[in-house]
């Protein structure tokens, strides 16, 4: 009376298919939305070991997006059952995060396509290619003015 080859790891209902990442992006976003609203809805798949919504450089408000890494892959497989969540009313879109050299999840209307901001974990975001406050002159200070 042998068990059934993998009954073991059936137990736990659906088969979750592993993304290869413990990183999810999640896109969408309203605008006051941020890492503890993030946070407070993902928790429900598994531990999160970190949230980050990228910020605006100049303004510091959210821009829309941001990430999500959890403690195990099995939380983004429980996650991805659904590309789209209802976060507050209103509705994201998550993607599995791909690792860094995988340039796959260029980001859509970023204005200058890859431009350097996105390579590795995306923090800061130069490279954006954001309108005509052209050169290097990007300080840490808010130093944008209307210009003449």
């Amino acid at each position: 009376g042998a068990a059934p080859a993998g009954a073991a790891g059936a137990a736990a209902g659906a088969p979750t298919q592993s993304h290869g990442t413990r990183k999810i992006f999640v896109g969408g976003l309203a605008s006051h939305q941020a890492e503890g609203d993030v946070q407070n809805y993902f928790q429900q798949y598994g531990p999160i070991a970190e949230v980050l919504v990228m910020r605006d450089m100049a303004t510091q408000r959210p821009r829309g997006f941001g990430f999500v890494t959890f403690e195990s892959e099995d939380a983004v497989g429980r996650v991805m059952v659904s590309r789209f969540h209802s976060l507050d009313g209103k509705q994201v879109e998550v993607k599995p995060a791909v690792p860094r050299g995988d340039q796959s999840l260029a980001q859509g209307p970023a204005g200058g396509g890859r431009g350097g901001g996105f390579r590795g974990n995306g923090y800061g975001g130069h490279g954006h290619g954001h309108g005509p406050h052209g050169g290097p002159g990007y300080g840490p200070g808010p130093g944008y003015g209307p210009g003449p």
